[in-house]
């Protein structure tokens, strides 16, 4: 994760310098480098994640998703990271893409229109994947033992990230309920903050976006 962050940091510069703005100590270019950074780096968590646990033995996916609240009793990893959990990692990147509509509707002098207009797009973006794959994660974390969740198609023992990608998607799209049925007190409060976060990004977020979007070019 560390790599993640230091190429996100990397990669925001190198555009911030490309449209002229790496120089300017403005706060607008400081929330642009933040909201480039948050972009990148979510986006960069959910293709390794997506790409380190795919085709995993069973125990080994479950152990890796495990290690995130392991790290949680670990003193520095909690003065870096938080004791928020999947939540408040969603919740750090929607307010990235609300700050990033902010800018759009604000447009502050110095920053190119065509730069606000990919950036709030790629924020709403990789806010959604990063959701979806941050939720996924927390989903096999959370069934580590095959009983926290019922999955219609196959024994829990079977199962792998992609039943719990599938489930995240289904209530990220629909803000409700999907076919991973938590079972557990600790699987429905996981749902239930998911379903919190999906229907706040859906019906404020990108209400938001989308407008905030079609009022810039119209």
């Amino acid at each position: 994760m560390a790599l993640c962050v230091g190429f996100a940091v990397t990669l925001a510069m190198t555009g911030l310098q490309g449209i002229g703005t790496a120089e300017d100590g403005s706060p607008a270019t400081v929330l642009l480098l933040m909201i480039v950074t948050m972009s990148l780096y979510s986006l960069l968590f959910a293709a390794l994640t997506h790409w380190a646990l795919t085709g995993q033995p069973r125990a080994r996916m479950v152990g890796t998703a495990r290690l995130v609240r392991a790290r949680k009793h670990v003193r520095t990893y909690r003065w870096l990271s938080g004791r928020s959990g999947s939540s408040g990692e969603v919740l750090q990147l929607l307010i990235t893409a609300a700050i990033a509509i902010g800018l759009l509707v604000t447009r502050p002098e110095g920053l190119p229109l065509g730069a606000l207009l990919a950036l709030t797009v790629a924020a709403m973006a990789t806010a959604w994947i990063g959701s979806v794959m941050t939720f996924a994660v927390e989903y096999a974390a959370e069934d580590a033992h095959g009983d926290a969740f019922d999955l219609p198609g196959g024994p829990a023992h079977e199962r792998d990230l992609s039943d719990y990608v599938y489930g995240a998607v289904l209530i990220q799209a629909s803000s409700g309920a999907s076919d991973l049925v938590p079972i557990t007190s600790a699987a429905r409060r996981i749902v239930r903050n998911h379903v919190i976060l999906a229907h706040v990004t859906s019906t404020i977020l990108l209400t938001l976006g989308v407008s905030a979007l079609l009022t810039t070019l119209s």
